[in-house]
């Protein structure tokens, strides 16, 4: 099941929309993944997809993931970029020792707000995220 839509958050102040050709900006979320796709220790964990709308490389490296408007509860590890038109994806199972691309937090399945930080810790996209149900994905349209 899929769920297409493009959301403001509640939080404020709201973080202006994402002009996503200057940005990355969250591009799916899966938050009751019980089936769609498991991490490299065969789980089936929360996910988000972040996408690269650019000609050209953006680099990671201190851009953060939270669903906390004041703090960021994941940071991309060094050497983190993105491909130009390409997608990474973070997995949100709380299980950070699991590797660099697993955040310490999980997505509510009764939905909840995310929101993207850059490298200067400023938020450069967000959304609020629905209730879903299993193996449902929050696909935005840009």
């Amino acid at each position: 099941m899929f769920f297409c839509a493009c959301t403001k958050s509640p939080h404020s102040p709201e973080p202006e929309a994402p002009e996503i050709w200057q940005t990355a900006v969250i591009s799916q979320i899966v938050s009751n993944n019980a089936s769609l796709r498991t991490d490299e220790f065969d789980e089936f964990d929360d996910y988000i997809i972040i996408w690269n709308p650019q000609d050209t490389i953006i680099d990671l490296v201190g851009w953060g993931l939270s669903d906390r408007i004041d703090s960021v509860r994941y940071i991309f590890p060094g050497m983190s970029s993105i491909q130009p038109d390409s997608t990474i994806l973070i997995w949100c199972d709380g299980q950070p020792e699991q590797g660099a691309n697993h955040a310490g937090f999980g997505i509510s399945a009764d939905g909840e707000w995310i929101g993207l930080t850059d490298s200067e810790g400023s938020f450069v996209d967000s959304l609020t995220l629905p209730s879903l149900p299993p193996d449902s994905i929050f696909r935005r349209n840009f």
